[in-house]
């Protein structure tokens, strides 16, 4: 699957070809190799409404659902993983090498979040350090903080927003990301691969 002429920004999980405004440029050749749907303020505050909405339904999503999200993902992108390498050479000028690693490294950032999502437990805590406690115990356990908000820089596109994107589905974490604007388009591969899971209700 080659490059596409031109890619949405993803809202709420939905793709919104609102217009074609960001231009992509082949950093070998100069010229405009696609173009992108560029997001204005409203856009930003509509997606932060969405992610205050779903963090109720994300923190109470199952670990095992958060899991299968994340393989999900992984095994999209293996499919995909000759478009991701090539879209790297040409936004962000890597040498086919290291964009094929940097697309393997996108692959096991989510395996290992996928494996993480189902360990996110707590502990329980002795408390008989003294006479009258010692028929207490204590107990943490780890909960989602929220809606996130990330920003990903331009020179490892794929991995940069994957540490942000990975973690935060695994611990039940509605986000918002803006990608690099020299490099969005990783970015917006997996916004495409996750709107094709259904995670939470209408």
């Amino acid at each position: 699957m080659g490059m596409k002429s031109a890619y949405p920004y993803y809202l709420a999980n939905k793709a919104v070809f609102a217009n074609e405004e960001l231009e992509v440029i082949d950093k070998h050749t100069g010229e405009i190799a696609t173009r992108v749907a560029q997001a204005d303020d409203s856009v930003a505050d509509e997606a932060v409404a969405a992610a205050e909405w779903a963090a109720p339904a994300m923190a109470r999503l199952p670990s095992h659902r958060r899991r299968d999200v994340l393989h999900h993902c992984a095994d999209r992108f293996e499919e995909r993983y000759d478009e991701l390498a090539e879209i790297l050479v040409v936004e962000g000028g890597k040498v086919i090498k290291d964009a094929e690693g940097e697309v393997q490294r996108l692959i096991d950032t989510f395996r290992i979040a996928a494996e993480e999502a189902t360990r996110i437990g707590g502990e329980v805590l002795p408390m008989d350090i003294a006479p009258r406690s010692e028929s207490f115990i204590g107990m943490w356990k780890r909960v989602p903080i929220g809606p996130c908000s990330f920003i990903s820089p331009f020179n490892f596109p794929l991995n940069l927003a994957a540490h942000k994107i990975a973690p935060a589905i695994a611990v039940g974490c509605p986000f918002v990301i803006k990608p690099a604007s020299k490099t969005p388009l990783g970015t917006i591969i997996m916004g495409e691969v996750l709107s094709e899971c259904d995670i939470l209700p209408e």
